[in-house]
């Protein structure tokens, strides 16, 4: 793996000395000159893009290596923003140059390079090809094998005659420069970019799978183009037909004498020259083996039934999971202590609360909770009111993401703004999904802890933990991870408990959503990282806390303490030293209420 990021890192430093030969030519017109800006790999977005995500790869790639496969939460969101400029700068841009050209690289259709006979186009020739026969799988989904040694089928074609010399030619034969500078640049640009993450299938899957629904029309595109690559790695000839003719029509010193090139044609010739699958090409030219030596690194297709393997897994523990939680949940032997509260002491909370308060809650009477590893059983964000909302620059982003989750996720909910006026405040991922709910309704428990990060000093940076944790928070840090929260409403619930997945998310990992600068602890379990509310509550109780408590309620009866007193509290509820916290604060650390007077 190393010897494969040093090339990349070599390649990537050899392109980017540039050549000034490329944009010395006085090319003819806007057109040409915007089409030689988009191809070439000199463009500076372009460039900036591979070396951001080299070093992306390199960071997360150690981090899956000293944290046992865990992703953290900001960087897999700079690698789907990566994926996105991938997309719209540089992938449709490029195929725009070629989207009214007629598609002669391809693998059927025939092209001729020849000075013998005036250029011209036979339309619906026909050819002899190994016969593929459609099987079905297990599943019943069609797929087909060659039988090269067996059967032909005719094959109708359009065979394409080229003369260097005469117009046609020299038209057909710019368009097929063009068409094969798109191709290999395209596939340059996917090399360097997402090449090192095909090595690993937790990145694997994450670019190939797991782009938020927000990027909808990108996730079908680029798991498309994926496909596409991984194509043109297995099965080459098509792109060897380009290859050789491109060198019959640029390099053969009978036809180049008859060509009078101008400077685009020079530079499109330039740009494929130095392409680095050009190379590959004519290096595996005879062969027709492109990319031999990445197959043996890279070894996809293996790796993609690994894929499918995991997926199945996924798809069987998510069934197992879900089937327990929803019958598990129907057990409740009693309501919480905190579900009697007055309104007044409710109201006075809602008076306490700020945006961004991290809910924890306790229910030891219900069945889940006791299969739950660690004191808390459930974590949740507070979001504020309309006025607190207002000032941090959400309120007005608020519909948006509310018609985003109605339309992508069928949430049927108010709208979020309305919900905020009737007094929903809490984000939390149930069973059911992720909802926005009140106070009142959270309240079923019996313990409650609210805790929060400090403001930041105005104008000043967040200070940051020796591990780079944040410990205070800016307001535009404020509005991102408040915008973060509301973004998961609608989500699935996550029966696999996989904080390295973004489509459905467990309650916990809402947090690891929201707070997605801080580096949360997970635990690795049958292939999966997941995070619980006691790993997110250490935050509070760790060497260099994050958070700060702010109250806490334990057996249904508040603490009155200072912030030092609650933090000593919550880290003995986390150790389950139960009996302490009733000699600490007087309350009895029975939760039946049998053995309390």
């Amino acid at each position: 793996m190393k010897t494969f990021k040093t090339l990349i890192s070599i390649f990537v430093f050899i392109l980017s000395l540039g050549s000034a030969e490329l944009f010395a030519a006085q090319v003819p017109s806007k057109y040409d000159q915007k089409m030689l800006q988009i191809l070439s790999v000199h463009e500076l977005g372009v460039m900036n893009w591979r070396k951001d995500m080299l070093e992306l790869y390199d960071r997360m790639d150690s981090v899956l290596d000293s944290e046992d496969g865990k992703i953290h939460a900001r960087d897999l969101e700079t690698l789907h923003k990566h994926v996105l400029f991938y997309l719209n700068k540089i992938k449709n841009p490029s195929e725009s140059l070629i989207k009214d050209l007629p598609n002669m690289i391809n693998e059927n259709d025939l092209i001729y390079i020849t000075t013998e006979k005036e250029s011209f186009i036979y339309k619906d020739g026909s050819r002899y090809a190994p016969m593929s026969v459609v099987m079905r799988n297990r599943s019943g989904k069609r797929s087909s094998r060659s039988l090269r040694n067996s059967r032909l089928r005719q094959v109708k074609n359009t065979v394409y005659y080229i003369n260097p010399s005469d117009k046609l030619g020299k038209s057909l034969l710019k368009q097929l420069k063009i068409q094969f500078a798109v191709r290999l640049t395209l596939l340059d640009h996917f090399f360097y970019g997402f090449g090192p993450f095909v090595q690993n299938s937790k990145l694997r899957r994450s670019i190939a799978k797991q782009l938020p629904d927000s990027y909808e029309t990108e996730k079908m595109t680029f798991k498309e183009i994926w496909s596409h690559y991984m194509r043109d790695i297995y099965k080459t000839d098509v792109l060897v037909k380009g290859y050789k003719a491109f060198v019959e029509g640029a390099e053969n010193k009978s036809l180049v004498a008859s060509i009078n090139r101008t400077d685009f044609e020079k530079s499109i010739d330039h740009i494929i020259r130095n392409s680095w699958s050009f190379s590959k090409l004519k290096k595996k030219d005879e062969e027709i083996t492109f990319f031999e030596d990445i197959k043996e690194n890279i070894k996809y297709m293996t790796r993609r039934r690994r894929d499918v393997y995991d997926s199945a897994a996924n798809v069987t523990v998510n069934a197992l999971s879900m089937a327990f939680g929803n019958t598990a949940g129907l057990f409740q032997s009693r309501h919480g202590k905190l579900y009697y509260m007055s309104k007044a002491e409710e109201e006075s909370l809602h008076e306490e609360m700020q945006p961004l308060d991290v809910v924890f809650e306790k229910t030891p009477f219900r069945l889940t909770d006791k299969f739950i590893p660690g004191h808390w059983g459930h974590a949740a964000v507070w979001t504020g009111n309309e006025d607190q909302l207002k000032e941090l620059g959400v309120w007005d982003e608020l519909p948006k993401l509310y018609k985003h989750a109605v339309e992508k996720r069928g949430y049927n909910g108010p709208s979020f703004q309305q919900a905020v006026r009737d007094g929903h405040r809490i984000i939390e991922a149930l069973r059911p999904g992720v909802q926005f709910n009140t106070l009142r309704h959270f309240l079923e428990i019996d313990d409650l802890a609210v805790v929060r990060m400090k403001d930041c000093p105005k104008e000043m940076p967040p200070q940051m933990t020796s591990k780079g944790d944040p410990v205070c928070l800016t307001n535009s840090m404020k509005k991102e991870y408040l915008l973060k929260a509301f973004q998961q409403v609608g989500k699935d619930y996550d029966f696999n408990f996989d904080v390295n997945t973004i489509d459905k998310i467990v309650c916990s990992e809402l947090l690891y959503r929201t707070f997605i600068d801080v580096k949360f602890d997970t635990t690795l379990t049958i292939g999966r990282h997941s995070i619980s509310p006691d790993q997110v509550a250490y935050k509070v109780v760790g060497e260099e806390p994050v958070f700060d408590p702010v109250y806490i309620y334990f057996n249904g009866t508040r603490i009155n303490k200072d912030s030092n007193a609650l933090r000593k509290v919550i880290n003995d509820l986390m150790k389950g030293d139960y009996d302490k916290v009733q000699e600490f604060t007087g309350i009895c650390a029975d939760y039946s209420g049998k053995t309390c007077e």
